[in-house]
């Protein structure tokens, strides 16, 4: 009885452990399914490599369409309902100009916002002292952009000024700049998508329109991104200064301008004489001459005063930043030899000779006495 009890034992015993044994397989297998499951997943794609960087963004189509031209007018018109969200000082003027053309705006509608213009008092002044100042300023601003001038209301003296400023490329009351239509009126997202869908080119800004369809304020800078996010979507690129004046076909932007107050003068008479630099990156020294009908070379000198030969009124290491100085300012003398005076400006290396095929960069312009 012991002996049977015995094998009876081990046999319930040898089933047990061929059971545990099943289920330990069962686990095994079960665990194997999860884990070659997971390495599937986990292992990368192969990826067959050329040498050259993965872009795993996808490209922006490939631009179909003409450069955008975008101008910027920038403030409202004077008058007792403020616009909000404009700039109401010179200084904020001129930040705006320096970030909208940073961005993407390659003209700009130069506005003579007076040099004291204040939130409480924000005016103009069409003075030429004004329009010579700010266009100054904006050059600095913005030393590419094509300059296209306000010139409503202004002077008879600011529009002479203005048409022997060779940097003055346009002026509001006609000419090229109607090629750049305005996005005004009450919808002028509207206008902005038709003008760029049509192939057209823009002027945008607050003093087009001081609507807006999202919250918020409208900015100039809120144009502007607009206008570039539509022309992305219509594929064209945003125009370049460069490609601006190619379009508008104005002359190719120069180094050195001299320019004239007037170009015609009689005895008595005063004027002026501008010379507008870019910078300057190496030693030099700059000359101005005036050459008169019998040959005879005066010279412009530091203190601004005439001296017969040839002196230079300016030099140094470098210069920095774009600048426009006034070269002299005087009376036309009363025994002045009436006929065509030759103006020169000229920039030369600072060991350079003072010949003209030597010069880094030269303007010239002729001056009429009469």
């Amino acid at each position: 009885m012991r002996m049977n009890g015995a094998r009876c034992t081990r046999a319930r015993q040898g089933k047990g452990s061929v059971f545990v044994d099943q289920m330990i397989e069962r686990f095994a297998f079960l665990f194997l399914i999860f884990l070659l499951a997971g390495c599937v997943a986990s292992t990368p794609q192969v990826v067959e490599h050329t040498g050259a960087a993965i872009n795993r963004t996808p490209p922006r189509p490939a631009y179909t369409g003409e450069p955008l031209i975008i101008e910027v007018a920038l403030l409202p018109e004077p008058g007792p309902v403020p616009c909000l969200g404009a700039p109401v000082r010179r200084s904020q003027y001129i930040s705006e100009v320096r970030e909208c053309c940073a961005i993407g705006a390659s003209v700009v509608r130069v506005q003579p916002i007076a040099a004291d213009s204040t939130p409480k008092n924000y005016h103009y002044d069409r003075s030429l002292s004004n329009y010579r100042s700010i266009v100054a300023e904006v050059l600095r601003a913005a030393p590419e952009a094509v300059i296209d001038l306000d010139i409503e209301g202004a002077g008879e003296d600011v529009r002479e000024w203005a048409r022997n400023n060779a940097r003055v490329e346009l002026s509001s009351t006609g000419g090229r700049e109607e090629l750049l239509e305005p996005a005004g009126g009450a919808y002028p997202m509207a206008v902005m998508r038709r003008v760029i869908s049509n192939g057209r080119n823009l002027r945008i800004g607050l003093h087009e329109s001081h609507a807006w369809p999202y919250q918020g304020r409208a900015t100039n800078l809120d144009y502007v991104r607009q206008a570039i996010a539509m022309a992305h979507e219509a594929g064209r690129p945003i125009a370049t200064p460069s490609e601006a004046r190619e379009f508008l076909q104005l002359q190719p932007l120069k180094n050195l301008y001299v320019v004239l107050s007037s170009d015609k003068v009689r005895p008595g008479e005063t004027i002026f004489i501008e010379a507008i630099v870019s910078p300057i990156e190496q030693p030099f020294k700059a000359y101005a001459v005036i050459v008169t009908p019998r040959g005879r070379k005066y010279s412009i000198t530091k203190k601004g005063k005439l001296m017969r030969g040839i002196l230079p009124f300016a030099g140094g290491k470098e210069m920095k930043n774009p600048a426009c100085k006034t070269l002299i300012e005087m009376a036309i003398p009363q025994n002045a030899a009436p006929g065509a005076y030759a103006v020169n400006v000229a920039i030369f290396s600072s060991r350079a000779p003072v010949r003209p095929w030597a010069a880094l960069e030269m303007a010239e312009t002729t001056l009429s006495i009469e």
